[in-house]
């Protein structure tokens, strides 16, 4: 029979089998026969026109990264997780490739034949180069219908399964069929072993000749429950190891796995493996944009740069018992650090305080406050520190508080004080006064009768108590001069805020400012406390922001106030603004920089500014998802653009000559250079994030440097103190 007359007849069969069989089909292709007969004559017929029906269910007998689209139109980079098992169904046809959904419909397209139970015979093979011996079609799978490329005598390709007397393999990049998105299949009678496969991560490895390999490498073979050996097989040692971020119950101890970093420099493997070290989560991404895996990541976050990581030199790490750890303040030797477990609402099990050496990072002292709420307040010479807290281990009708002063740098407890039958609102320190705001009981239900009570704070002494009558709503604001209140005649109302000042030594009323509010939801922000001390409060009107004088009650300037529009403080020069748009469930971001001094505008730019810094005669910030820079003197902006929608905001700090900024949304601490606003590298083994409603001062707190040395919160368990890092601005 000749050649032509084989594939007619093949094609008649696949329309009849078409017709009869598969309803619906999409389209019927004339394949052209291989130039090489398959030695395997007597493999039963895998065709998928044979073997599946559309719209029944399927099974897939292994787990693959399916493909958006089968002919590569569709966002050719992404693939869509499948992992083997029940629970598909058939939903359509093209040539050798089914797409198969969940009953949710998720899921993507995958050459039909891993749907037949023998796909299951596939075996992994210690990875080999193979030299091709004649001219050779290469299929989807064994057997297949399609050519996927033609393959020239002498061509190289990598074997890394087989299936009877196939090979799977991957063509060299010289062949443009290397970014394949799937396993190619070829007669192991066709080729030759010539020496193992390249680790193509490997030390000395040509990047440019392992790229598009790679990708399909990565594609093919990296699935949930592939073991750590095989991954050793397939890309060598891991160029890095680190640890995750935090896996354990909310208010338990830090739990992390293990993460192996692949690393070269135009791609990156990120790889977590669970307890028993099978594969829990991947990540790959290259400069071509070959292949984003990133849709089953897990916990492993987009990383905005593909920038090499940099070893820290730590100069000590402290491991806490919850896994999210800022530093809020220091005192002498003493770092004061908050701990939290990420929890909220009903979900919160666990906050602390606690101190650590700055020289050693040993813990001096560290305050539990279960699951209440994180009150404290430290003295203006930072001598002391007082904390309260419910007291769980007392019996009584309702829970009582204890109010405990300690020494900052030791921890010591200077004096106690017990509240019964009381509802703590909150607690500061102005002056050298404690002063706790709480509500009375009536038969342990709280009422509206609130008190205001002052004890010195080097002695414990009870200085004064004072009683708010006339007032439903009341809450406390501490300040260095003045003790400030916020209260409310009829429960909350833009109209009925009234802010009062009191003298913390006596309780005496110092000015009240009517139609006013502290607490502005959402309309400021300020993540490095430069207001905080000063002498200085934000308040707010119903349209617009006033910095008042806290020793007399004096607005000192005012910003007008937009709708779904905030402001934050960059310095006592400076704002930043930021307007939000809704559109639907679309949101466009503008944001200002504004001179506080003329009230002129600097810039106005698209996308979301936060985290502003004045370093000399530079703004660094975030813009969106990225860190930016604004000269003030040349006006010239660099990082301006940005893409993609989604925000990462967090704190941009100088050290020494380079900047160090956090990425909360991928977890990473990224080392730029501070004249282009270019990565120089991450930083490994450093796990940053946030939790539900996360304080910007507490993001802040991720990144501190004191006198040179940079101190480092944790996501997972850890604050670190790193050695200077001495790396040159890039040319």
């Amino acid at each position: 029979m000749s050649l032509m007359k084989h594939s007619i007849k093949r094609m008649l069969l696949a329309t009849i089998l078409c017709t009869v069989f598969l309803a619906g089909c999409d389209s019927v292709n004339s394949p052209i026969a291989s130039s090489v007969t398959p030695p395997h004559s007597a493999a039963p017929d895998v065709s998928p026109l044979s073997s599946v029906n559309i719209s029944r269910p399927a099974h897939l007998y292994l787990s693959l990264n399916g493909i958006i689209s089968p002919n590569g139109e569709t966002d050719p980079s992404s693939r869509v997780l499948l992992q083997a098992g029940g629970g598909y169904f058939l939903n359509g046809k093209q040539g050798d490739f089914s797409e198969v959904r969940t009953a949710e419909g998720e899921g993507g397209w995958i050459p039909a034949w891993y749907l037949n139970e023998e796909s299951a015979q596939i075996r992994n093979l210690e990875p080999q180069e193979l030299s091709m011996k004649l001219y050779t079609d290469a299929y989807w799978y064994p057997n297949g219908q399609e050519t996927a490329v033609s393959l020239k005598a002498g061509e190289l390709v990598y074997a890394y399964q087989e299936f009877e007397d196939w090979y799977g393999v991957i063509a060299s990049s010289k062949n443009d069929a290397s970014h394949s998105p799937f396993m190619l299949w070829i007669p192991k009678a066709n080729a030759e072993v010539s020496g193992p496969a390249p680790s193509w991560f490997g030390i000395g490895t040509d990047e440019e000749e392992a790229m598009r390999v790679l990708a399909t490498a990565v594609s093919s073979l990296v699935v949930p429950g592939i073991s750590q050996a095989r991954v050793r097989e397939l890309f060598g040692e891991p160029t890095y190891t680190e640890q995750s971020s935090n896996k354990g119950e909310t208010g338990d101890k830090p739990l992390t796995l293990p993460v192996w970093r692949y690393e070269i420099r135009t791609a990156h493997l990120i790889l977590e493996w669970n307890a028993a070290d099978v594969l829990e989560s991947a990540y790959y991404q290259d400069a071509d944009g070959l292949l984003n895996l990133d849709l089953w990541t897990g916990s492993i976050g987009r990383e905005p740069y593909l920038a090499p990581s940099i070893v820290p030199d730590w100069e000590w790490r402290f491991q806490s018992d919850l896994p999210y750890n800022f530093l809020i303040d220091s005192a002498g030797d003493a770092l004061i650090i908050a701990g939290e477990d990420g929890g909220f609402s009903g979900m919160h099990m666990k906050s602390i305080l606690y101190a650590l050496h700055k020289g050693t990072g040993e813990k001096i002292w560290q305050y539990d406050f279960g699951p209440h709420a994180t009150m404290y307040g430290m003295s203006k010479d930072k001598r002391r520190m007082s904390l309260l807290k419910q007291d769980m281990d007392r019996k009584s009708a309702t829970i009582p508080y204890v109010l405990e002063t300690l020494y900052t740098q030791t921890g010591e407890l200077a004096w106690q004080h017990k509240m019964d039958d009381v509802h703590v609102q909150g607690l500061t320190v102005s002056g050298n006064s404690a002063v706790v705001l709480y509500s009375n009981l009536s038969n342990g239900t709280v009422t509206d009768d609130y008190s205001v009570q002052a004890w010195d704070v080097r002695t414990g002494q009870s200085l004064w108590t004072s009683k708010l009558p006339g007032y439903k709503d009341i809450s406390i604001a501490g300040d260095q001069e003045q003790l400030i209140l916020q209260a409310y005649r009829e429960g909350y109302d833009p109209e009925g805020g009234v802010i009062i000042a009191l003298d913390p030594a006596t309780g005496q009323e110092q000015w009240k400012l009517e139609k006013r509010h502290i607490f502005m939801y959402n309309l400021l922000e300020d993540p490095s406390g430069y207001t905080a001390g000063s002498g200085k409060i934000w308040t707010s009107t119903t349209d617009r922001l006033w910095l008042t004088d806290v020793r007399t009650g004096t607005d000192l300037e005012h910003y007008p106030i937009q709708q779904d529009s905030w402001y934050e403080v960059v310095n006592d020069q400076y704002l930043l603004s930021v307007r939000t748009d809704r559109t639907g469930d679309d949101r466009t971001f503008t944001s200002s920089f504004i001179d506080r001094k003329t009230g002129e505008k600097r810039f106005t730019e698209q996308g979301y500014a936060s985290y502003g810094t004045i370093v000399g005669n530079k703004l660094y910030f975030r813009l969106h998802n990225h860190a930016s820079s604004f000269d003030l003197t040349t006006n010239k902006k660099i990082g301006f653009e940005y893409e993609g929608s989604y925000i990462d905001a967090g704190p941009v700090i100088a050290h020494g000559k380079i900047l160090v900024s956090a990425y909360p949304a991928s977890g990473t601490v990224y080392v730029l250079d501070p004249d282009t606003m270019d990565p120089l590298g991450r930083l490994l083994d450093t796990k940053v994030g946030v939790y539900d409603i996360t304080p910007t001062y507490f993001m802040q707190g991720y990144l501190t440097d004191i006198n040179g040395s940079l101190y480092i919160g944790s996501a997972n368990g850890w604050f670190s103190k790193l050695k200077p890092i001495v790396l040159q601005p890039a040319a």
